[in-house]
């Protein structure tokens, strides 16, 4: 089901099945995060890991905060 919230077209899947054909077939389309002003205010700008667009520099913060941040060792302790 296609819903419009204001200007945002979004895009309802109503079962499990559903959802994992959308993602598995337009997974680039939807790992893309809008640009708003609030999160450019709170995170200085699309340079963390929550609210850059997908791209290298993306998979490159996510790899280092996996990597260091969230290692079982980190967790742990």
């Amino acid at each position: 089901m296609m819903l419009r919230l204001g200007f945002v077209p979004t895009l309802v899947a109503s079962s499990m099945r559903a959802a994992q054909a959308v993602l598995r077939t337009h997974d680039q389309t939807f790992s893309l995060r809008p640009r708003s002003v609030c999160g450019d205010v709170l995170t200085y700008g699309p340079s963390d890991v929550a609210m850059a667009p997908y791209g290298e520099r993306w998979r490159l913060a996510k790899k280092l905060a996996t990597t260091h941040l969230l290692s079982t060792k980190k967790v742990l302790s």
